[in-house]
Parts: C-alpha cells; structure tokens; sequence
C-alpha cells in the first residue's frame, strides 16, 4: 500500500504484477464491451437481444431483434 502512495504512476510498472499482461491482452475486449453497452444501453434495457458476435448472421439477428421477428 505505501507503494502505492509513494509513487502512484510507478507502481503499475513494478516487474512480477502481472497487471501490465492482463491489462494489454483484456484492453481491447474492455473498450469494445464499454463502448456497445454505453450505444445500445438503452436498447438492451428495452429488450434488445444483443449476439455474441456482430459478424453478418449476429447482425441480422440484431435486426431481426429490432422488427420483433425473434
């Protein structure tokens, strides 16, 4: 903890944390969770289904979701 206090920027650069591995390998699944929840948030608390995947059949069953036709 005084780690921490001390050197605030520092301290995620430690070797042995295995924090900067998680956070580059997660990073890209994080941002893109972030920025689909924070756009179709409202939707999804409508009843929007949202796929798995937004290849071509997640997207048309996107749409699908949007007509009522699930």
């Amino acid at each position: 903890m005084m780690k921490i206090i001390k050197d605030p920027i520092g301290f995620p650069r430690q070797p042995g944390q295995g924090s900067r591995r998680a956070f580059s390998t997660n990073i890209a699944d994080h941002l893109k969770t972030g920025v689909v929840s924070w756009l179709l948030g409202t939707a999804v608390k409508a009843g929007l289904e949202l796929p798995q995947k937004f290849d071509l059949k997640g997207i048309i069953q996107l749409i699908a979701s949007l007509l009522g036709l699930t």
